[in-house]
């Protein structure tokens, strides 16, 4: 008998247990990756959670919501946008470009229809949808690991103290848009037809995009900075092939778009403000390393994130020059000016999500076990083992669940819209007692005075910086009571300033203020701030019944600076 047909059974048997073996491995691996889909789904959801409840903040008296919403009041009220600065008596009123008068109009319109409460719902909304389509953008690329849910849970910490409803929010959401429009346009197939029917179809909502973007926040002009790069990058990369040649038309329209706005061309006038000494002296215009510095765990994570992204565009096989192109511009964007911080994280996010099967857990596992394990190719090919996938899994859960605990303010049950520290009581004493007069008022609670007096009385100084230079230099001057602060003082019949501390410049007005009872009287001492007004016959009927109240009204704990 022939030894081949002996051995046939035992062929046939082995052949059998093969194929049990694939399928059983095929269906293995389908459960894997059925359960890492559903595992990043939920991850997903927690980082959007994350990024909701860091954007879930009560409005204080500083923020420049309220200032915003004054302008929107103002432009509802006369019908047309604002042509030279407003609310302010310090400075003769000046030609002003209100280039954020949209956004503006948006949070007056909501505010008057549903309060303040609408307000950092928007902000919500659209925080949770910037880091959402990131989410969703690194999701089609290659399951998000546990370094994904990492990465994002640092970027939303980074990012949140730009977390506040300002013009800002438009940017963040049209600047995720661009970037990732641009990111998939790489990836079009090369085809005349196929990359020419994707343009034409992304060509208006990307105009429309500029349009809406010109007319709330003046940050368009980063956009065109970015698009501006991806074209020279694409051009150069791709030998001005017909996507290039594409980009570089529907460029010129979006800058073209950008004119239609109230001012048209003149709306980049305003960009110049930006090089102004009153910028100078503005915190979030600083470097983050000088003038009471950012606090270096942001510096930290945000280089975490750049180093992280361009780990991804260098292994991520594209190296698209744009994205790296991108990198850079965003890097010295953020330490020219703090209040870049979130640009950055979104940038990063953005390359990283870009190049994501550069960051898969299983292709740096694979390498990690082919370098440890070079003679046994089965135990180099083995998949991550389930006990330290669970144990990572568990790891980056425990990071999420204490960075949403981090945000969650602990009153959060109260639904609080307005922070007990804004100057609401403050505001109605003013009105209850009717004074009237020429306030001189800090810089960083100007924004909800602006917005509870519209004009009525005007302030000396708001943080819309719509002034001089010289302004500015007159407020610091006051507060130093030097003796050109001292001559502007004398023009001054009321001070109202918010809580401070020794190291601000305020502090030393108050201190001045309170030492000379002969010619300044306290009639309000609140912790949302404090009133002086001139011991003079004009306002006799206040300092003559509520001083000695206004001595006693700050109530006493320990540790506060009196």
């Amino acid at each position: 008998m022939n030894r081949d047909s002996t051995n046939l059974p035992f062929q046939l048997l082995q052949t059998h247990r093969q194929r049990i073996e694939s399928r059983d491995a095929a269906r293995a691996g389908s459960r894997l990756q059925s359960t890492l889909s559903s595992t990043a789904r939920w991850f997903g959801w927690l980082i959007v959670l994350l990024a909701a409840t860091h954007a879930n903040r009560p409005l204080t008296g500083a923020v420049d919501t309220w200032a915003h919403a004054a302008i929107g009041r103002w432009i509802w009220q006369h019908g047309q946008v604002p042509q030279q600065s407003l609310f302010l008596w310090g400075a003769e009123p000046i030609r002003w470009i209100a280039h954020s008068w949209g956004s503006q109009w948006w949070f007056y319109a909501l505010m008057r229809t549903l309060g303040p409460h609408s307000v950092i719902a928007f902000s919500v909304l659209v925080v949770a949808a910037v880091f959402a389509l990131l989410w969703r953008e690194w999701a089609q690329r290659s399951t998000p690991g546990t370094f994904a849910v990492v990465i994002f849970t640092l970027a939303v910490w980074c990012s949140a103290p730009r977390f506040h409803p300002r013009p800002e929010l438009f940017t963040a959401l049209f600047l995720t848009l661009l970037l990732l429009f641009l990111t998939r346009r790489t990836e079009a197939t090369s085809i005349a037809r196929d990359w020419k029917q994707s343009t034409l179809k992304a060509a208006p909502p990307l105009l429309i995009m500029f349009v809406v973007w010109a007319n709330v926040h003046g940050a368009v002009a980063l956009g065109l900075m970015l698009l501006a790069m991806t074209i020279v990058c694409d051009s150069v990369q791709d030998r001005l092939d017909g996507r290039a040649r594409a980009l570089v038309l529907l460029g010129v329209a979006c800058a073209a778009a950008t004119l239609l706005n109230p001012y048209g061309a003149e709306l980049w006038q305003a960009l110049r403000s930006v090089k102004s000494d009153t910028f100078k002296v503005i915190d979030e215009w600083k470097p983050p390393w000088v003038a009471r510095p950012l606090a270096w765990e942001y510096m930290v994570g945000e280089a975490v994130l750049v180093l992280a992204a361009l780990f991804a565009w260098w292994n991520g096989g594209q190296r698209r020059w744009a994205q790296l192109a991108w990198l850079l511009f965003a890097s010295a964007s953020f330490l020219s000016a703090r209040r870049n911080l979130w640009v950055l994280a979104i940038v990063c996010l953005v390359v990283m999500a870009a190049n994501a099967t550069a960051l898969e857990s299983e292709r740096w596992w694979r390498w990690w076990r082919s370098r440890t394990q070079k003679h046994d190719a089965v135990l180099a090919g083995q998949p991550i083992p389930d006990t330290l996938r669970t144990l990572a899994r568990v790891g980056a859960l425990t990071c999420v669940v204490m960075a949403i605990a981090q945000g969650t303010p602990s009153d959060w049950w109260q639904l609080r819209a307005v922070s007990q520290r804004a100057p609401v009581q403050l505001v109605r004493f003013v009105r209850a007692t009717k004074l009237h007069g020429r306030f001189f008022n800090d810089y960083e609670f100007s924004s909800y005075w602006q917005w509870a007096f519209a004009g009525r009385p005007p302030l000396f100084i708001d943080l819309l910086n719509a002034y001089p230079d010289s302004l500015m230099d007159d407020y610091f001057a006051v507060c130093a009571q030097n003796k050109r602060g001292r001559q502007i003082l004398q023009r001054v019949e009321i001070v109202m300033l918010r809580p401070s501390r020794p190291h601000e410049a305020i502090y030393r007005l108050q201190k001045f203020l309170d030492g000379k009872p002969q010619q300044w009287a306290r009639v309000y001492r609140r912790l949302d701030g404090t009133i002086w007004v001139r011991r003079n016959a004009k306002y006799r009927r206040l300092w003559k019944t509520l001083t000695p109240r206004a001595q006693s009204s700050m109530p006493r704990s320990k540790g506060r600076t009196r």
